[in-house]
């Protein structure tokens, strides 16, 4: 029996992600872009909104819109397309 060794995401650039999910729409992609990227836009969230439940709302939103972003956008620095 193969086996196929789960890919690893965390040595890629932020813009091989976005390209790669672009072609897979492979949900491991947003959660890597997230490991690396969710601390910041809750920052700017709750530096907004004044309201944890509602930058950690408005996080899981941002984050489920990239889903459907990502693959239309030309992304040459992904931390300045997404602030």
């Amino acid at each position: 029996m193969l086996t196929t060794p789960a890919l690893s995401y965390e040595s890629q650039s932020d813009e091989a992600l976005c390209h790669l999910y672009a072609e897979t729409a492979a949900v491991g992609i947003i959660s890597e872009l997230y490991l690396r990227y969710g601390h910041l836009v809750y920052g700017a969230c709750l530096k907004y909104l004044k309201d944890k439940e509602e930058s950690e709302d408005m996080v899981s939103g941002i984050f489920e819109k990239l889903m459907q972003k990502i693959p239309d956008a030309h992304i040459t620095n992904f931390n300045s397309w997404l602030y």
